[in-house]
């Protein structure tokens, strides 16, 4: 047992009070004669024994009570049996909370976010007096509290959290690092530490590095409570991790085919089997129903079909029937039925043949052409002569284009490269794959504010820096963090080859660093060199691929990825698509277009939302309602429409090893200490009542 505070122990001395108040408190006597006092000799004492013990029962309740408020005034704390460690001296604490939607998996009847709560709540008894705190989130509308010596506002926000419940976002807690280090400044007499609250998940504590930016000591607190080095099982739940739809003719002219992958998470050894009812929804009215068994730690596919009986856009619901999942905020997914929504496509071929294995957009046309295709792609192939040429004659050509490919076509003058580059400011996707045609510096000349990064030369794959002679640059596991691929990663993909596997270029384009650009990586070489890199432009993106997209460099089309890469790279350029049709966003991502306005939004809920013009024509940021949306125009005008729904990848409640925190800096961490006042005051009060009833017991006797 350790006293937080001693020096409360001096109010011991107000022992003496409840002493002096029964000595000196005692009623004078009177002074009756009667008749009987002369069979009284001088020196008796007549005492009733029952009211002597009366009052000594009520000092020794007095004398308890201010004995318990003195020791509750001191801070008595024990040693606590949970692997929690805080600095031992007084420093400032910064803690940094998961606030993300896998905090609302439901265990034993308490979310992960209300563990968190209590987890936040022990840390800060257990901070040494005169500690500051500070409070961050990966969840950006979660209040930022700087350090302060009060931690009031801190359980306020942290009690809120826990009655409000996760919102649906997806922010992984590592990206919230550099705004929790920068809420405690380095001090030379002062010392810091980073405290990470939250679950185990790849977005959660797994995530996080050994120690914190900046020299910033880290320590983890997993909400489930065990020791970092074991990995407690986690509740097994269903979610819908994709749905999409293509026509089937073959049944009927307005017959859609819907798919939907349910994954069941968990672990068990043997697999159990879990089954489920799928229902489909139109309009918040039934209209299929499936039943599915899915094995646990895997993922099954049903199929529905639906007929369109009306012209125009159909808010659809794919939905599972669960009583008991322990996170049912995956359990819904919406989208947007419409035969028309097509996905516009222009294909500028530099590298023409009449071969078509030789033909440079042979392998790119067939793989658009897929099934798996959603939206439906329609293409359309121009000669570089031809876009220049219509280009020249107005803009009518790029207008409605949602995706502009450029495959080893040479540099576009300066005029047509300007229209290009105005329509991707606009919305539209464009890609960019070399070849012997393209010339890097004409390139960074006419689209230098397009580039992810400049071209430098193309070079033979054994060439490159520090390599050895080889026939070819193998390509590098997938960055599956990348927006290209959420949907490959969340579909249950085990592997980050993404059927790239042996792939290998033989020639390839080098790349010149420029942090200014604001580029990302999705796929690279294992050289470290970048062979697919993407960067937004206004509203619009640009992908470039180093090397071709035909066999002439590489053999990746022939790989079993090259289908899903093209159709989700096109589909990744097409995100803000200037043609009508839905739009699949996810939770917290900005609507936007250039259209006429005024523009109002209808929201899942009902409401309707005003918009406001931005700087590039329309944007609407409050999307953490997962639903069907409509932007609404003119009178009589077509509504455009979008959905919104939940990432997949915080499904995946999975615990992951933790990085041992780098305690080195903090060597005098040592182990929280629980507080045992509380039980002390409650006995007081205990204690109080009893003085009480005691009191007025000899009040009313007197």
């Amino acid at each position: 047992m350790t006293l937080l505070a001693p020096l409360a122990l001096i109010a011991l001395i107000g022992l003496a009070l409840p002493l002096l108040a029964h000595r000196r408190g005692r009623p004078t006597p009177r002074v009756i004669h009667f008749a009987a006092l002369r069979f009284l000799r001088e020196g008796d004492e007549v005492l009733d024994p029952r009211q002597r013990l009366r009052d000594r029962l009520l000092l020794a309740l007095r004398l308890l009570l201010l004995a318990l408020i003195a020791l509750a005034a001191a801070r008595p704390v024990s040693d606590h049996d949970a692997d929690l460690y805080v600095l031992g001296a007084p420093h400032d604490a910064v803690i940094l909370l998961d606030a993300s939607r896998s905090m609302g998996l439901r265990i034993d009847g308490e979310t992960r976010l209300e563990a968190a709560e209590r987890a936040c709540l022990r840390l800060l008894d257990a901070l040494p007096p005169g500690s500051r705190v500070a409070l961050a989130s990966n969840d950006p509308a979660v209040p930022r509290l700087d350090l302060s010596a009060d931690h009031g506002p801190v359980r306020a926000v942290l009690a809120q959290l826990a009655a409000e419940g996760p919102r649906p976002g997806a922010w992984p807690l590592i990206d919230a690092l550099p705004v929790a280090a920068a809420l405690a400044p380095a001090q030379a007499d002062r010392p810091r530490v980073l405290y990470a609250v939250g679950d185990r998940t790849e977005g959660g504590l797994a995530g996080l590095p050994s120690a914190g930016p900046a020299e910033l000591p880290l320590v983890l607190l997993p909400v489930d409570g065990a020791p970092l080095a074991e990995l407690p099982s986690s509740p097994p739940h269903l979610g819908v991790t994709a749905v999409t739809y293509e026509p089937a003719p073959e049944l009927d002219p307005r017959a859609l085919r819907i798919r939907a992958r349910i994954r069941h998470y968990g672990a068990h050894t043997p697999p159990q089997e879990r089954r489920v009812a799928v229902l489909l929804r139109a309009r918040g009215r039934e209209i299929a129903r499936a039943e599915l068994a899915v094995l646990s730690g895997e993922e099954a596919e049903i199929e529905l079909l639906h007929v369109l009986a009306e012209a125009g856009p159909l808010p659809l619901s794919l939905e599972l029937e669960l009583a008991d999942d322990p996170l049912p905020s995956d359990d819904r997914r919406a989208l947007w039925l419409d035969q028309g929504a097509d996905l516009k496509v222009l294909l500028i071929n530099g590298d023409p043949s009449e071969q078509r294995a030789r033909d440079e957009l042979y392998f790119l046309s067939a793989a658009l052409a897929a099934p798996e295709q959603r939206p439906r792609a329609v293409q359309r192939a121009l000669a570089p002569d031809q876009l220049e040429g219509e280009l020249r004659r107005g803009p009518a050509l790029l207008e409605g284009v949602d995706v502009l490919v450029l495959a080893n076509v040479p540099a576009p003058a300066a005029d047509v490269a300007a229209a290009i580059a105005g329509r991707v400011r606009a919305g539209m996707g464009l890609w960019i794959t070399v070849g012997e045609r393209v010339d890097a510096a004409a390139y960074e000349r006419v689209f230098r504010d397009l580039l992810p990064l400049a071209l430098r030369e193309p070079v033979l794959a054994g060439s490159l820096p520090g390599r050895a002679e080889a026939s070819g640059e193998g390509v590098a596991p997938a960055e599956l963090s990348h927006p290209i691929f959420r949907d490959l990663a969340a579909g249950g993909e085990q592997t980050r080859d993404l059927g790239l596997a042996g792939a290998r270029a033989r020639r390839l384009y080098l790349l010149e660093p420029d942090l200014t650009r604001l580029s990302a990586v999705a796929l690279s070489f294992q050289s470290g060199a970048p062979l697919l890199i993407t960067r937004e432009h206004g509203r619009g993106r640009v992908a470039l691929l180093t090397t071709t997209i035909d066999r002439d460099w590489s053999d990746l089309p022939l790989r079993p990825g090259f289908v899903p890469l093209v159709t989700q790279t096109v589909t990744y350029l097409a995100a803000h698509r200037v043609s009508a049709g839905d739009r699949q966003l996810l939770v917290g991502e900005p609507w936007t277009a250039d259209l006429p306005g005024p523009l109002s939004v209808l929201t899942p809920s009902g409401h309707s939302r005003p918009l406001l013009p931005h700087a590039d024509g329309w944007r609407y940021a409050d999307t953490y309602q997962p639903g069907h949306y409509q932007v609404l125009g003119q009178p009589g005008e077509a509504p455009r429409t979008f959905t919104v729904n939940i990432d997949p990848r915080e499904s995946d409640t999975t615990p992951r090893p933790l990085l041992a925190p780098d305690r080195h800096p903090d060597a005098a961490l040592a182990r929280a200490q629980r507080p045992r006042w509380r039980p002390l005051l409650l006995l007081a009060l205990i204690v109080l009542g009893a003085e009480s009833l005691l009191r007025l017991h000899a009040r009313r006797r007197r």
